[in-house]
């Protein structure tokens, strides 16, 4: 992410292929929001995570995709 920069958008991608997406973004308050946006059977789902720091939120993000989505996706930025 770029400095000075409060939006990011990533790439989610199952080892099946499959691909889904995180959003990263800093909120007015000054906390940062992770939002993974995926299916199941089609039907579409989000996973919304609060941190105080961007760090804590991806982390958080990831491990959430880990458990829930598939052990083994990569998380690219775009």
């Amino acid at each position: 992410m770029m400095p000075g920069a409060n939006n990011e958008v990533l790439l989610i991608i199952t080892k099946s292929g499959k691909i889904h997406d995180m959003n990263i973004h800093q909120q007015k308050n000054g906390t940062w929001t992770a939002t993974v946006i995926f299916d199941v059977n089609g039907i579409l789902k989000y996973e919304t995570i609060t941190k105080t720091k961007r760090d804590s939120a991806f982390r958080s993000a990831c491990e959430f995709v880990r458990k829930n989505i598939d052990e083994f996706a990569y998380v690219h930025s775009l």
